[in-house]
Order: structure tokens, then sequence, then C-alpha cells
């Protein structure tokens, strides 16, 4: 399976994750995103902009989530922008 690495940026810089998750495709990848977007805002007490960055093994960039989004209430079904999104990068 291929390996992802969920990162968040912040104002302050990219902070990574060096461990990584093997996941079978894109639609486990924008799952994974989305569950640990919101286990983040939970857990954070952050006042700036963040974002979510899943990058591949190889070191491209499949996914972008904006992480404030969620803590409004909106999803990437219930919100156009956020869904149109992750709709282009599968």
């Amino acid at each position: 399976m291929p390996l992802y690495y969920f990162h968040v940026r912040t104002e302050r810089g990219l902070f990574e994750d060096e461990e990584g998750i093997d996941l079978p495709h894109m639609q486990a990848v924008r799952h994974e995103a989305l569950v640990s977007a919101h286990e983040f805002m939970a857990e954070a007490e952050w006042s700036g902009v963040l974002t979510l960055e899943v990058e591949d093994a190889s070191g491209d960039t499949v996914l972008t989530l904006p992480i404030q989004a969620l803590s409004f209430g909106w999803s990437a079904w219930a919100h156009p922008a956020l869904a149109q999104g992750l709709a282009a990068l599968h």
C-alpha cells in the first residue's frame, strides 16, 4: 500500500508527519484527512491559519485541506469549495 504523510502547516511553518500511514487509495486518504483534521482541531489551541497537507512517498502533495473550515462545522461534503478541492485531487 502507498505511504502518505499528514503534515500541518501554520504561520510558523510546516510540522511534518515523520511516520506516515499506509492507505490503499485516494478515497481512504481523503477520509483520513478529514478525520485527522477534526482530531487536530479538537486537541489544538491555535488561532492562526492551519492547513493539512498530505504528501505521498515521492514527496508530491496530493491533498490540501484548510483545517479552519472544519472548525465551523463545514465538511468536504457540505461545503462546495472543499468538495471541489478534494474531488480535483483524486
